[in-house]
C-alpha cells in the first residue's frame, strides 16, 4: 500500500514543480518580451530622428513628457520639444542618430528605464556622443518616453 501511495505522491511533486519551474520561465519570457517593446520605442525614436518624422518621433512620448534636449538647451515639455525638433529637422541639422550599449533595466510591470550612449551626427561634420537615460511607462498598453537625461 506505501508504495502505492509514494508513486501519485512522486507524480504530484514533479507536477507542481513542473508547474513552477513553469512559472518561472514564463516571466523570464515576459521579461524579455516587455525588454524588446522598449527598446522598439527607443529604436523608433531613433529612427524617427533620422528620416525626420516629426510625427512617428512625437509618438514615442507621453503628453506630459520631460524631454532633456539638447537642442532646446534644457529639459523641455513635450509641444516645446515638438517646435524645436520641427525648425531642427526643417534645417537638415541632424545628418544621423544612433546609440550604443543601451541597456533596459524594468522597474516593475508599468516603469522601465534605459540607458546607453546617444550619438549624434550633425550637419557640416560636427556631433557628439553623450551618456542618455530614457525613462518609460507602460500606459493603455503602450510603452511610452515620459523622461529623458543626459548623464
Amino acid at each position: 500500500m506505501r508504495t502505492s501511495l509514494a508513486i501519485p505522491a512522486l507524480c504530484v511533486c514533479v507536477l507542481i514543480g513542473g508547474l513552477v519551474g513553469y512559472g518561472g520561465a514564463q516571466a523570464t519570457t515576459d521579461a524579455e518580451a516587455e525588454s524588446q517593446l522598449v527598446k522598439s520605442v527607443i529604436d523608433q525614436m531613433i529612427k524617427a530622428v533620422n528620416s525626420g518624422d516629426l510625427k512617428l518621433l512625437l509618438a514615442q512620448y507621453a503628453d506630459d513628457a520631460k524631454i532633456d534636449s539638447r537642442a532646446a538647451g534644457a529639459k523641455v515639455s513635450k509641444p516645446v520639444y515638438a517646435q524645436v525638433m520641427s525648425r531642427t529637422f526643417q534645417q537638415g541639422i541632424i545628418l544621423s542618430t544612433s546609440y550604443s550599449g543601451l541597456k533596459i533595466s524594468p522597474v516593475d510591470a508599468t516603469h522601465a528605464v534605459a540607458g546607453g550612449t546617444l550619438h549624434v551626427n550633425l550637419k557640416g561634420g560636427g556631433g557628439f556622443a553623450w551618456r542618455h537615460e530614457w525613462k518609460l511607462e507602460k500606459r493603455d498598453g503602450r510603452w511610452l518616453i515620459v523622461e529623458t537625461n543626459y548623464t
